[in-house]
């Protein structure tokens, strides 16, 4: 179990509740949420991430299947291909249903352009537009929030999307990560920018909320509600809760059935 705090070196509600950077679609109607059949088409394709350097494309599949992206600055000469950020140590490509790819490093304030690639995609005609942001002078102390996802046998959700938000009052872009095998995630909340990308947030490091969304999967997710004040770790949750920590004892029940006012993930 991480421990309550750590080293100060660095650590999401999806589609539904929170602002997504803006993606154009090109060719096509701009659309997040895909009314896919069930096959290996990508759904809820979503750019999270973005900096001057780098972004992050997440996508759910209804069936295992691999992923990867290919990019460039040319949209008619996409030259550049990016696997899912698990199989870069191997290099070679895993199925999963959940799939998370950092297109990096890239040059600042740049259009660039992808396609999503994997197995049935290797002629995906969608292409999706992105602009890295300008670089900031200063890189702000670092603030990890970190926890742990659980699946419904009470085991490590490995492979699960997290994508953690902050409320209307502290407008920010959306930013994610994937949990590792034991279940545990990190995302660093110092460096989440504006959602303009020209300043990091102004949020209160210790009375802030925080908004997440765990997705291990079509239709198998979880929610929380929690502050800045209770993020190292963030609490334990299982995937089918939904938790607002704030209204809870400090020993909450095992089970927990507390709304919270979130537009749930479709």
């Amino acid at each position: 179990m991480l421990n309550r705090k750590i080293p100060t070196l660095i650590a999401l509600i999806i589609l539904g509740g929170f602002t997504v950077i803006s993606v154009l679609l090109l060719n096509r109607p701009t659309q997040l949420l895909s009314s896919v059949s069930a096959t290996s088409q990508p759904q809820a394709v979503t750019i999270t991430n973005l900096s001057a350097t780098a972004f992050t494309v997440t996508w759910l599949t209804a069936t295992e299947t691999s992923g990867s992206v290919v990019y460039g600055t040319n949209p008619r000469h996409l030259n550049q291909v990016i696997l899912d950020d698990r199989d870069r140590l191997t290099g070679r490509e895993q199925t999963y249903l959940t799939h998370a790819v950092t297109v990096k490093p890239l040059s600042p304030a740049t259009v660039y352009y992808f396609q999503i690639h994997g197995q049935s995609l290797a002629s995906s005609d969608q292409l999706y537009q992105v602009t890295t942001l300008a670089p900031l002078p200063t890189l702000p102390r670092a603030d990890i929030a970190f926890g742990q996802v659980l699946n419904q046998a009470g085991l490590p959700a490995a492979n699960t999307l997290v994508y953690l938000i902050f409320p209307a009052a502290v407008p920010a872009a959306p930013v994610s990560t994937l949990t590792s095998l034991a279940g545990q995630w990190a995302i660093n909340l110092s460096t989440i920018r504006t959602p303009t990308g020209e300043a990091y947030i102004n949020y209160d490091r210790d009375n802030s909320q925080l908004y997440l969304t765990y997705i291990a999967g079509l239709g198998d997710k979880a929610s929380l509600t929690t502050t800045t004040a209770n993020d190292q770790p963030a609490p334990t949750v299982t995937l089918g809760e939904t938790i607002d920590w704030r209204e809870l004892p400090l020993t909450p029940p095992t089970q927990v059935e507390v709304q919270v006012p979130i537009v749930p993930f479709k």
